[in-house]
Parts: C-alpha cells; structure tokens; sequence
C-alpha cells in the first residue's frame, strides 16, 4: 500500500485509535420518516420535526440563520450586516454577491436608485443616468472566477440570480470552487493510493488494509451541505462527515458521509455489528479502556468481523 496513506491518517486523525473510528454508520433506524424542512436547512444545520435548527456544535454566531451555523470556537466573528456587506464592495444599490466577513456566500442588498437614475447604468451596482445592460451568464461567471456548477449570484444591475456556469468536460467534475477537475474516485470510495482519489481528497487508511478517498477539512465551512468538520482533539484538520451517535445503526465498510463520532469521550465509538459502540479494547490496537461517564469496560471480549480483531464493549453499570 502506498505510504502517503499512513502519514495521510496519522496527520489528519492524529492516533490510531481515532483513526479506527472512522467506521461508516447509516441513518437512525427508528422506522419514522421526519417532517421535511421547506425550504432546505443552510450548511451545518439539520431538520427537526419540519425546523431547521443547528448542528451539535454549531449556533448561530453572526444573527444571520439563512447562511448557515458556525462553530461554537468561532463565534468572535459578528455578522456585518447588509449595509457593511455593500460598503466593502462600493455597491450603493441592487444586490450583490459575494463571501461575507465570516466566509460565507450570501447576497446582500444594497438600496435603490432616485427615480430617473438606473442601477449599473454606467458602473456595476452604482446609480446612473440611462439604463443597465446585464451582462450573460458567461461573462458573471467569468467575472466570479467559476468555470462549472452553480450558486447563488448577482449582475451589474443589482439584480439577484441564479448562477448556472455549465458543466466540465468528460472525466473531470466541478469541484467546490467551481473549477474542473480530474474526476477520480469520489468521496468515500475505495483507494490503494492518493492518485486515486478526486483532486482535494485524501487517500484515508481506516484499517490495516482499507483505504477511502477522504474529505478532510479544517472548518465546517470546507465540507459538503449538510455536513460538519470533525477535528479530533490535538489536530487541526479532522473529517467531513453526518456524524451519528451511540446506539445509532451503521455501516461497514464505508458507503457515504455518515460516521460514528463522539468528541466529549476519550473511548472511540465505532460501527461494529451495525451498531455504533464505544470499545474501550481492541486486540493488537492501542486503545486507553476509557468509557463515558456511567459506562465501563467488559471483561467480555467479541470477535469483530468488521475489523478482525477481538473488542470489547462500554456497558452501563458494573461488569
């Protein structure tokens, strides 16, 4: 196997145990559909009984809810508002697209014009006489910087769009920066070296001998809609993922973005049996035997055929 996979897991997980963690895990299994949310929730936040509420993790730093949630570490970045969002870009009418102070897309509106005046007449979000030719697609595209894919957007005219700047040729795929890049494998999918992953993803040990194309990242921000970046405690990049909790049934091997995940406990949470479980033992792995509080570690070992490898198990109460 290739070695940039060890040092790929070792830099990004920072120990074996947590490393072992990355075992996929599925949907609650509760046999309930939830209300859905209309319209969709923003990044880092989930449905709830037909609400969109934030993460576990994640609040509402910047008062601004339709852009999403952000990190409870980062909360020292206030929302600018619209008027300073407009001022940064010398925009005094319509709407304007742009990244936030807090890195977040948005649109932002910006006034009107005086009767007789036209907004982009003669600049770009700017009060003029006569009247405002919006540019074509391709040209707001080019001017945002994006080869592909699609996000929301503005034109000179201070008009809000919809920004549809095509598709990427055959074997490439739109990345999140609205670039073209070599397709690959695609996130979570089986890879025997970093070659074989799609550009911006890496080639992930998750046992021994098992290896998948992995979104890392180091804020929630890099990951998916609807994902959140888990960062293991001492590293500074962790795992894009839907992070599942005790109890919760799961998956192995990998077959999306859902993971077991647990930050508050020193025990790993793993998807054995599919079930996420915390094993606080793990033949020929270093694991420290803690469990969460109100839990201890069996003395009863398991044969996991996941990992090959005999566990044991945190269990409520005395063993």
């Amino acid at each position: 196997m290739h070695r940039s996979l060890a040092r790929n897991a070792v830099r990004v997980l920072g120990t074996a145990a947590v490393l072992l963690a990355l075992a996929a895990c599925g949907k609650s299994g509760d046999g309930a559909d939830p209300a859905p949310c209309d319209p969709a929730c923003a990044p880092r936040q989930h449905c709830d009984a037909g609400t969109c509420v934030c993460d576990e993790g994640f609040v509402d730093c910047d008062g601004f809810f339709e852009n999403g949630c952000e990190p409870e570490a980062t909360c020292g970045c206030a929302y600018e508002g619209d008027a300073a969002f407009c001022e940064r870009r010398g925009a005094t009418c319509g709407a304007i697209a742009g990244d936030d102070n807090c890195g977040n897309r948005r649109v932002a509106r910006c006034g009107s014009c005086p009767d007789g005046l036209a907004c982009g007449a003669h600049e770009p979000n700017a009060c003029g006489d006569g009247t405002c030719r919006p540019e074509s697609m391709e040209a707001i595209c080019q001017a945002e910087g994006w080869l592909c894919g699609v996000g929301v957007g503005a034109d000179r005219c201070g008009t809000e769009l919809q920004l549809d700047c095509g598709t990427c040729a055959e074997g490439l795929k739109c990345n999140a920066r609205h670039e073209c890049v070599d397709a690959g494998q695609d996130a979570y999918q089986p890879c025997r070296s970093q070659e074989d992953c799609t550009p911006g993803l890496e080639c992930l040990l998750v046992t021994d001998t098992y290896a998948i194309c992995a979104p890392v990242c180091t804020r929630s921000s890099d990951c998916p809609f609807g994902q959140r970046c888990a960062i293991p405690a001492g590293s500074t990049e962790g795992l894009c993922g839907t992070w599942r909790k005790q109890g919760e049934s799961c998956v192995f091997p990998h077959e999306g973005a859902d993971f077991c995940w647990d930050d508050e406990s020193a025990a790993p949470l793993l998807c054995i049996d599919r079930r996420c479980r915390y094993v606080c033992t793990m033949q020929d792995a270093f694991l420290n035997e803690a469990c969460p509080d109100g839990m201890s570690c069996s003395t009863e070992l398991v044969y996991s055929e996941d990992y090959e490898r005999w566990v044991a198990f945190c269990a409520l109460g005395q063993q």
